[in-house]
């Protein structure tokens, strides 16, 4: 399975994305939990969170410098109810 993904070389603009921005091919090779989550949104903590780790080939990704490609992961936090 391969997933398109939005890579953005300027997060802080604001408005209509620069020119810089392009989509990528990021084929996913791994996934694996973490229980309580590694990181937080607004300061709270998850009691699950899910990484899905992309490799995203040189050809695709401009100051992308390691083989076969540089790594995105995609992180999903979970909230469990009873």
């Amino acid at each position: 399975t391969v997933l398109d993904v939005l890579t953005k070389f300027d997060t802080f603009r604001t408005g209509p994305p620069p020119s810089a921005v392009k989509w990528a091919r990021a084929t996913p090779i791994q996934f694996h939990f973490h229980t309580n989550s590694e990181h937080t949104i607004s300061g709270a903590w998850y009691p699950l969170e899910l990484h899905i780790v992309h490799v995203v080939p040189k050809s695709e990704l401009p100051g992308c410098t390691t083989a076969p490609g540089c790594l995105s992961v995609t992180g999903i936090m979970f909230k469990l109810s009873e």
